[in-house]
């Protein structure tokens, strides 16, 4: 984003490449008019940082934000620190504000930088006709040469050769997992599972899928090459959402009806342990960098958070009625809670493990049919980018578009029966739901917040998975 001339307020930097009149609301997402006639790529390339910088006064030092592959090692929150004339180092754990060339006085001040970042350089407030040649001149080569994707979690990245994106529904009152090619929208094919496919997710290296099966209570594994099922495992009664540590060793599966997670040994495909958890366990998810494995349960209306290496558990919050989905900040200071009974979600402290806030979505009319357990709401997830939350509204058949961390609404957007689930394509541009009682997936433009199609799955689609997976070897050698 670069910034110069006066009235400049708060703006987002959330991974584009712009010159924009941030008098506009800016505050909800990077939509606003681009007045000034110029877009030095939008949209260029998708990048996995987040970052928020707010402007003081009139013209300010102007950032330029060149953000390019990963630094994978970097796990801690990062600052960026320097002057205008020479770029700094990346320091970590203290907040620094840059002084601007011209007038000290006035300054930007900089916020965390909420992801893994690379490379940050400033310019100074300059007038848009002189920035624009310099400004192509220095990101070009720098995009060219320096982009790498990221792989090993779901994060915004650069396209990647040799990877496709697709969609695998489950089907759960079939017996089958159907999968969308999501570049064209096409379902391409189906994989046979057994009755009542519940909760799926991938190895690291995307080559293996993992469905829970209600109806056999099995944990089986797939060739996502061949689609065909390469081992099953009896697990508790009625597996329910699985997650999967970091480096693919073990697949954590709850058992609903057992009040139990297994964790199943992804080498042998079987089941090494047993962790006791409050009622009814219905969605496991690993922490971002994979050492606390979260549990929700329903009847026993509790958050439940395990050490993965060590399988003690740390902590247990109770955010209020019975815990449905979940959706996790990377940094792990806050969660994004379902709950039955509220038509909307519980902001879950996880430092302090307390709620600390309950947005509700709009009230349903009367006579709504109500889904079972009163689950009003259901899915929900963040952008890769982390700067919006798409929650469902199941009773409401719609999607809500909230920017983050502001959790202002920004959108209804109608879809099918009983949405039930939520995936977002690793570029962040798609966001998938599963329509339960309509026997549909629909995929939703996160830029235009509508609907661009709606697709027939099978039975009563419940969670689904969005995911890049290699390309065949066949098609990456024609």
């Amino acid at each position: 984003m670069l910034l110069g001339d006066s009235k400049r307020r708060r703006v987002r930097v959330c991974g584009y490449f712009t010159i924009a009149d941030t008098n506009d609301d800016l505050d909800s997402s990077l939509e606003g008019a681009l007045d000034y006639g110029f877009a030095i790529g939008v949209e260029f390339l998708s990048l996995d940082v987040s970052m928020r910088v707010d402007v003081h006064r009139r013209r300010m030092i102007a950032p330029l934000c060149v953000l390019c592959g990963s630094l994978r090692a970097l796990r801690r929150t990062v600052f960026w620190k320097g002057n205008i004339r020479r770029p700094g180092k990346l320091r970590v754990g203290k907040l620094i504000r840059a002084k601007a060339r011209k007038d000290p006085a006035k300054h930007a001040e900089i916020l965390p930088i909420q992801s893994e970042a690379a490379l940050v350089y400033y310019v100074a407030a300059m007038k848009r006709i002189r920035l624009v040649l310099p400004v192509l001149a220095l990101v070009l080569p720098i995009l060219s040469a320096v982009n790498t994707p990221q792989t090993g979690q779901s994060t915004v990245h650069a396209a990647d050769h040799g990877k496709t994106t697709r969609v695998y529904v489950t089907n759960s009152k079939g017996d089958d997992v159907t999968i969308i090619d999501a570049a064209t929208m096409k379902v391409i094919g189906s994989i046979k599972t057994g009755d009542n496919p519940h909760g799926l997710i991938t190895s690291p290296d995307r080559r293996t899928l993992y469905i829970s099966v209600e109806g056999t209570d099995e944990l089986i594994s797939i060739d996502i090459a061949t689609n065909q099922v390469k081992s099953r495992v009896k697990v508790g009664r009625a597996p329910n959402e699985v997650s999967i540590t970091r480096d693919g060793r073990f697949v954590f599966v709850p058992a609903r009806n057992d009040a139990t997670v297994d964790v199943v040994d992804t080498a042998a495909m079987k089941v090494v342990e047993r962790l006791k958890t409050p009622a009814m366990p219905h969605n496991t998810y690993v922490s971002a960098d994979g050492s606390h494995l979260y549990v929700g349960s329903m009847s026993g209306s509790r958050m439940t958070i395990f050490d993965t290496t060590t399988r003690k558990q740390l902590a247990e919050i109770a955010p209020g009625d019975w815990v449905r989905p979940i959706a996790l900040r990377r940094d792990e200071t806050l969660a994004y809670v379902a709950l039955s009974k509220l038509h909307g979600f519980a902001v879950v402290d996880l430092k302090q493990q307390r709620v600390i806030r309950r947005v509700e979505l709009p009230q349903l009319p009367p006579g709504t049919e109500i889904p079972p357990y009163e689950t009003l709401t259901h899915g929900l997830a963040l952008t890769p980018d982390e700067r919006e939350l798409y929650v469902t509204s199941m009773a409401g058949k719609a999607v809500y578009a909230f920017s983050v961390p502001e959790l202002k609404q920004l959108e209804k957007i109608d879809v099918g029966r009983f949405p039930n689930w939520i995936s977002i394509n690793p570029d962040g541009r798609l966001v998938w739901v599963s329509n339960q009682l309509d026997d549909s997936v629909s995929a939703i433009d996160t830029r235009t917040k509508k609907v661009v199609t709606t697709i027939p799955v099978g039975h009563e689609p419940k969670r689904l998975l969005v995911v890049d997976v290699p390309e065949p070897q066949h098609k990456q050698s024609s």
